[in-house]
């Protein structure tokens, strides 16, 4: 008789925003995996976002994409993932900046190479508040994100996303 299987220790996955109201998650746990488990082909997840503390649970598959529909815009900031396998709570944070990053786009695609430097700049503090959110320097993140946002806003690029 098979049980149902564990994530064995270490909660993955990758989170991308694909627009202002959705995110694409996919699943990259390691989970228990021999004759006595079944890998569960879903499970809930909470999803937290930034500056809220009310947290929205979605089902997630183990071995597909799974497209969260966030119902109205997300806003930019740090996002709180939390999961429970077999009675162990898994938590983690993601910074999602899906209005910053398709302005950056639009940089790239509208400015001239002599604009290459300033929004290098941008995108390095923008990676720089992606990486202190997932160690879960939630203020950190959010001071990185506020500087990319305003060298965004001074190169007075049309954004519009």
């Amino acid at each position: 008789m098979s049980n149902c299987s564990c994530i064995k220790g270490v909660y993955k996955f990758y989170v991308k925003a694909v627009d202002t109201k959705n995110l694409i998650y996919k699943d990259n746990s390691d989970w228990m995996d021999d004759d006595n488990y079944v890998i569960p082909s879903s499970y809930q997840v909470s999803v937290t976002p930034p500056g809220t503390g009310k947290a929205t649970e979605f089902t997630v598959s183990t071995t597909n994409n799974t497209k969260i529909t966030w119902g109205k815009e997300l806003e930019e900031g740090v996002y709180c993932f939390e999961t429970t396998s077999c009675g162990i709570k898994y938590t983690r944070s993601i910074g999602i900046f899906p209005k910053t990053e398709c302005c950056i786009k639009q940089a790239w695609a509208t400015l001239g190479i002599e604009f290459k430097s300033k929004i290098e700049e941008v995108e390095s503090y923008l990676k720089m508040a992606s990486n202190n959110a997932e160690l879960n320097n939630v203020k950190t993140a959010t001071q990185n994100l506020k500087i990319a946002k305003r060298l965004l806003e001074n190169l007075k690029c049309d954004c519009s996303c």
